[in-house]
């Protein structure tokens, strides 16, 4: 019974030392983070606001977002254009356009080819004083001064 008059005094000690030590650690080292990482005031508002939230377990109500006049005239111009291409009709690919216009002529493996499919291979030589048509492009003119050093190379040598 508390209220007798003849109470005993009884204690417990209870050693501190253990938890100031580790709450001066953590100090530390949060005084260390502070000092040399650059945080700045939003971030700060940011970081309490999320402890606050953690910590106290009522929610703030949010403010009302303010919808921006662009944003809504881009989502109306989307949906203008979806409308749009909605009506549009969709026309399906014809099938003629994907077949060859001549069936290959390849001869099977073991047999020779119709004498008629064959063609003699002639070379055929580039005119050398044949007219240029057109203007010039500059790769037509590197060619030709490529293939003049090749011929004053070969006469040149011989």
């Amino acid at each position: 019974n508390p209220f007798l008059h003849h109470r005993e005094k009884t204690f417990q000690p209870i050693d501190l030392w253990e938890w100031l030590l580790q709450s001066a650690v953590f100090l530390f080292l949060l005084d260390i983070a502070v000092r040399r990482i650059h945080v700045d005031r939003e971030e700060w508002l940011k970081a309490t606001e999320n402890l606050r939230r953690l910590v106290c377990f009522w929610k703030r109500p949010a403010p009302p977002v303010a919808s921006d006049e662009s944003l809504a005239s881009l989502l109306t111009r989307r949906d203008e254009v979806r409308s749009r291409q909605s009506s549009v009709p969709q026309v399906a690919p014809r099938a003629e356009l994907f077949r060859p216009a001549s069936a290959p002529v390849a001869p099977l493996p073991g047999t020779e080819p119709p004498p008629d499919s064959v063609k003699p291979a002639v070379p055929v030589a580039p005119a050398e004083n044949a007219p240029a048509k057109g203007p010039e492009s500059s790769a037509s003119r590197l060619l030709e001064a490529k293939r003049r050093a090749l011929r004053n190379k070969q006469s040149g040598g011989n």
